[in-house]
């Protein structure tokens, strides 16, 4: 039986008084090209996963349901409450059971979620929030 997920319970507009700032040239993953350093235009990571901070919480996948999205266990969750969910968003879910990641589907007016195991079959899931971004480290024992 799948676990629910953990919650992280401090609203994203907590997070930090400090900006991220964003570097201003882009890294090329193909073939180099020539790149010209550009000035940042104030734009900062925060503000870019954040849209609204007082309706955003970041939680803590755990399970493998959301792999076939680039979503893993153990990855943190940008969830916005404010949002609601259309045809291929994924989402957060809450059950009697606890909060479950899932993808929306929308289909002749019905929404499921997929995959639509270890969710209650009686209709007691509702939408917590959509998920707008995920935030992983890449480098072995560096936490998020």
């Amino acid at each position: 039986m799948e676990e629910p997920l953990d919650e992280i319970s401090v609203p994203a507009e907590h997070v930090t008084d400090t900006p991220l700032p964003l570097f201003g040239i882009s890294v090329q993953a193909g073939l180099p090209t020539p790149a010209e350093p550009t000035v940042p235009q104030g734009e900062d990571v925060e503000s870019m996963l954040i849209g609204k901070p007082e309706s955003t919480f970041f939680i803590r996948m755990k399970g493998d349901a959301l792999r076939d999205y680039g979503v893993f266990d153990g990855d943190i969750l940008v969830t916005d409450r404010s949002l609601a969910a259309g045809n291929g968003d994924l989402a957060v879910i809450k059950t009697p059971r606890g909060l479950f990641a899932r993808a929306i589907s929308v289909l002749d007016g019905r929404i499921s979620f997929i995959p639509e195991q270890g969710l209650p079959q009686s209709g007691k899931a509702m939408l917590f929030g959509v998920i707008t971004g995920v935030v992983r480290p890449l480098r072995s024992g560096t936490k998020a």
